[in-house]
């Protein structure tokens, strides 16, 4: 569980009023920036487990994440996002270097995994 530090709720509205301005980006890669930043001063503000490698044990974690899906999925719908995904090669791609295509991970037996 969530051991929150002594910090300020003060500080925690100060990194969510960045919200705004990443829903603003109008590009993958800029978007992405600010939300990561936004997202790791909230595992930092939280503090106790969600500070360190064991966060998906706080339960906290997953309301957090939950919270940035959702806001990934706003700005992905909105016109500033204009139903942009990430990149997966490239210069600017999250994923470099991806070789697999959209059908290549389609199917998990392909990629040597199996259901036991």
């Amino acid at each position: 569980m969530t051991v929150t530090n002594a910090t300020p709720d003060s500080t925690l509205a100060a990194i969510a009023a960045g919200t705004p301005t990443a829903m603003a980006k109008t590009n993958y890669t800029d978007f992405s920036a600010a939300i990561n930043g936004i997202h790791g001063s909230v595992h930092i503000w939280c503090g106790g487990t969600m500070s360190i490698f064991d966060s998906p044990a706080d339960p906290v974690f997953w309301l957090h994440h939950a919270n940035l899906d959702r806001l990934w999925w706003v700005w992905y719908n909105s016109a500033a996002g204009n139903h942009q995904n990430p990149p997966l090669m490239g210069p600017d791609a999250i994923m470099d270097p991806w070789s697999y295509t959209d059908a290549d991970i389609r199917n998990i037996n392909s990629l040597g995994y199996i259901y036991v």
